[in-house]
């Protein structure tokens, strides 16, 4: 046992060392001696969300159920917040850099940019035709389903779909929760953290009970072989589009990037940000006076999902920003896990366990199955595969989420067509929530 623990490293220095890191950085903070600036802030946020984010990815049940290093994250900074545990000039400085600065957006504009430029054309352009719009169903149903459960147990039917089936369908947190937060706040004037601490908790309820269903559906497929053609998600006579060809493209399509690639996929991915915040300013749409707007994150989704489509950027680019996105997607996630958790009150997460919340988000979950399913079937999918690639993968937590879930329900081979659920079906949501926060938050 002492000697796993003396392998055991973090960020690729042993445990005992960061630990030491870790202790030292919370102490100056306790005592005030935080620098009230973006190395203060990111001094904090990385060390302690690296620690924790470690420690939560290690504990048995935990890590596979209950959203492992970043739900721990979340929470005990959310209780740091909510019973003051740090002084408020530490919390003001996390809060006011990480957020109101704009290091969030930025974290956004990097995830949402990379992880569409990793989704192979090939893919995208070949699901544009049954697989996308199956997932805008999937949304849709769960939207009405979580709305129908919520009148059945006397909740606004409103608030099931701001806070539980938008954040649930909105694939996962980096690209999906944490943007939705800041277009909440950005249509509605309230503090972004007041929408991400119940949405968040809905999400990881999501993520675990995708386990479970999807393990449930490759039963169901056993049981009843019709429903399910696995490895094919066609039926017979319809036409392909899960080939091992697509497959395996889909796994060979990113080179590893060079240092001038990660420079030029970061210029990049901001660059698109001030194009984007530009014509939200300027988009007819915007300034028609219909009610609602659609942010700029939304029109950088949009703006991505054709420069893809049209396959007109160079490699460079879609491997830089790809590799940065990467980047932060495995190194900073925790960081920003902090700031949102300083943001959020524990209160909020806890009434999201309650027996009737937990009821709509389990209605969500089977409508976004139930409505992938049998769309899909007229459209020529088997009724298990589609619901559990282009439903549950769709709800789940990521590309984390995504890999639990296949795993469980024995569908690993379709990891190709889950990312597209994840991001583009997870861009499709955020499109459509910068619409629907505009009439209804």
């Amino acid at each position: 046992m002492l000697e796993k623990l003396k392998s055991e490293k973090i960020l690729g220095i042993p445990l005992w060392l960061f630990t030491i890191l870790t202790i030292a950085t919370l102490l100056i903070a306790k005592f005030d001696y935080l620098p009230y600036n973006l190395a203060g802030m990111l001094a904090f946020s990385m060390i302690v969300g690296a620690f924790l984010g470690y420690i939560g990815d290690k504990i048995p049940v935990w890590n596979a159920w209950f959203g492992g290093g970043i739900m721990l994250t979340w929470i005990i900074m959310s209780a740091v917040y909510t019973f003051n545990w740090l002084p408020e000039s530490a919390i003001s400085c996390i809060v006011d850099i990480g957020i109101d600065g704009g290091w969030r957006d930025f974290f956004i504009v990097v995830l949402v940019v990379g992880s569409i430029c990793t989704v192979n054309r090939k893919i995208l352009l070949k699901s544009i035709v049954g697989f996308i719009p199956t997932c805008v169903v999937g949304l849709l149903a769960a939207i009405l389903f979580g709305m129908g459960a919520a009148l059945i147990v006397g909740v606004d039917p409103i608030r099931a779909m701001i806070y539980y089936a938008l954040p649930v369908m909105g694939g996962g947190t980096g690209a999906g929760a944490v943007p939705m937060s800041e277009m909440f706040a950005a249509a509605t004037g309230q503090d972004s953290g007041a929408w991400f601490g119940p949405a968040f908790a809905a999400l990881c309820v999501a993520d675990s009970l995708a386990i479970i269903l999807a393990s449930s559906l490759n039963v169901l497929g056993k049981k009843f072989p019709k429903l399910s053609g696995y490895p094919s998600m066609m039926r017979p006579g319809k036409k392909e589009i899960n080939s091992r060809e697509t497959v395996e493209s889909a796994k060979a399509q990113m080179r590893s990037a060079t240092v001038e690639e990660y420079a030029l996929g970061l210029a990049f991915a901001v660059f698109m940000y001030i194009v984007a915040n530009f014509y939200s300013k300027i988009s007819l749409i915007n300034n028609a006076g219909l009610g609602f707007s659609i942010h700029a994150f939304a029109w950088l989704v949009i703006f991505m999902a054709v420069l893809i489509g049209t396959d007109v950027l160079p490699e460079k680019i879609k491997v830089g920003c790809a590799a940065i996105s990467k980047f932060f997607a495995k190194y900073m996630v925790f960081a920003q896990m902090i700031i949102m958790g300083c943001a959020s009150s524990l209160y909020d997460f806890g009434e999201m366990l309650l027996p009737k919340n937990l009821f709509i988000i389990t209605m969500v979950m089977i409508g976004a199955i139930i409505g992938t399913g049998a769309f899909g079937y007229l459209l020529g999918f088997y009724p298990v595969e589609i619901a559990m690639t282009a439903g549950l993968c769709q709800a789940n937590a990521g590309n984390s989420g995504d890999l639990m879930t296949l795993s469980a329900g024995k569908r690993l081979d379709l990891l190709a067509f889950s990312s597209v659920a994840t991001r583009i079906g997870g861009a499709i949501t955020l499109v459509i929530a910068s619409i629907l926060f505009g009439f209804f938050a």
